[in-house]
């Protein structure tokens, strides 16, 4: 494979994490549309092997429920609440016990990194074939090197 069999991998690579990341983010947008939201309060953080993530109760319909934050990587579990803090909380009407945390780690995260590492390889491959073209026509058109 050559130079511009690898750029179309890389182009094609990118532009497939940015469509995915764009449907992440949308889907995410559209689904948060249709949930209610509601209060919540950290109760505990559990210590596990990767970090301290923090967990919420909250109540729908005057039953409580208690979710952790999906992060559990440990620098990015860490977050300035502390127990007895408020959250909000998203949940489906029709299933309450399947919430989230109303945090941008756990809501956008993934979806925008996924985004724009996209973005970047999309744009490095675009910026490289362009220049490599551009320094190809150079050479052929009877310029002096």
């Amino acid at each position: 494979m050559g130079f511009r069999g690898v750029l179309k991998v890389l182009s094609f690579i990118g532009w497939t994490v940015l469509l995915l990341g764009l449907i992440l983010l949308g889907t995410r947008y559209w689904e948060l549309q249709s949930w209610s939201r509601t209060e919540g309060v950290v109760v505990k953080y559990r210590k596990g092997v990767h970090g301290k993530p923090p967990y919420v109760a909250y109540k729908v319909d005057g039953r409580e429920f208690v979710i952790g934050s999906k992060v559990r990587r440990r620098r990015l579990a860490k977050t300035d609440l502390k127990r007895g803090d408020k959250v909000g909380v998203y949940y489906p009407p029709d299933d309450p016990s399947a919430g989230r945390l109303d945090l941008f780690l756990d809501l956008w995260f993934v979806p925008t990194i996924l985004t724009a590492n996209g973005a970047f390889l999309v744009v490095v491959s675009q910026i490289i074939s362009r220049g490599r073209s551009m320094i190809f026509n150079l050479r052929t058109s009877g310029f002096p090197d």
